[in-house]
Parts: structure tokens; C-alpha cells; sequence
């Protein structure tokens, strides 16, 4: 009878976690929003994900996550490139202070690999992955050291 009540309680308490989960995504808010990752000038960081969103951004990112994929902090001034690996219609867009955005598009040539180099200050900066089709596909984001 106990093993049987622990069982049922299990058993409802997994269905209304993953009830409220679908609930939440379904209604276009985030479960959980991703961890503010700090780099260092020396390191290299390697990130995964789906690409793309509802958010429609007209500037040049097609369709968007409602928040930002990655969120990167840059404790000092650095010399870094940001290497997206994806679908041959993906986006790359790094929204800094001020709302300084940098964007990148991928296409057949490219066939899904874009880079945006540079000397970047520090701050806080917003990384969303998209797509101009709409279509989610998985990608690969390198950040690391600008090699000269």
C-alpha cells in the first residue's frame, strides 16, 4: 500500500512538472534562462543549441529567441572572434551596451560557418542564434582568442 502511494505520488507529481513545463513553453515564456557565461581573454568556449524563434527581428537576424541564447560578460578588453557554425540560412546577432548590435548572415558559400572578429570591451553582451527561414536547426558557437 505504501509503495503504491509513493508510486502515485511520483507519478503525479512528474506529470504536473512536466504539465506546468509545456504549459510555460507553450505559452512562449522560458523555463529557465541561460547562465550569464564570463570569458576570459585567453579562453576558448564552445556552445551548442537550436537556432532560430517567434521573434521576428527586421534588422537582419530573421526569426529570434525571445531571449538572448547566450548571454557572454567580457571582464576585460579583448581580441575575440565569435565563430557560429549552423544552417546555411543562419544569423548571428551580438547585442552589446548601448544597444550596439553586431550581425552576421551565413549562405551558401559560407555553407553555415560566419565569424565576427574583433577588439570587444567589456561589458555584457546578448547572443542570438536565428534563422531567415523560421526553421530551427542546431548549431555550434565558438568564442576564443583572435589569432593574428
Amino acid at each position: 500500500m505504501v509503495k503504491t502511494l509513493l508510486r502515485w505520488t511520483l507519478l503525479t507529481s512528474t506529470i504536473a512538472t512536466v504539465t506546468i513545463g509545456l504549459n510555460l513553453a507553450m505559452s512562449g515564456y522560458s523555463v529557465a534562462q541561460p547562465e550569464i557565461l564570463a570569458l576570459k581573454s585567453d579562453q576558448t568556449m564552445a556552445l551548442e543549441g537550436t537556432a532560430s524563434g517567434p521573434k521576428r527581428d527586421k534588422t537582419c537576424a530573421g526569426f529570434i529567441a525571445k531571449e538572448a541564447n547566450h548571454y557572454v560578460k567580457i571582464n576585460q578588453a579583448s581580441n575575440l572572434n565569435f565563430t557560429l557554425e549552423g544552417a546555411e540560412d543562419a544569423t548571428l546577432l551580438i547585442i552589446g551596451k548601448d544597444n550596439q548590435r553586431f550581425c552576421v548572415q551565413a549562405d551558401p558559400v559560407s555553407k553555415g560557418k560566419i565569424t565576427i572578429p574583433g577588439r570587444w570591451s567589456t561589458g555584457q553582451y546578448e547572443v542570438f542564434i536565428g534563422s531567415r527561414s523560421g526553421n530551427k536547426s542546431a548549431y555550434k558557437l565558438t568564442i576564443g582568442p583572435l589569432e593574428i
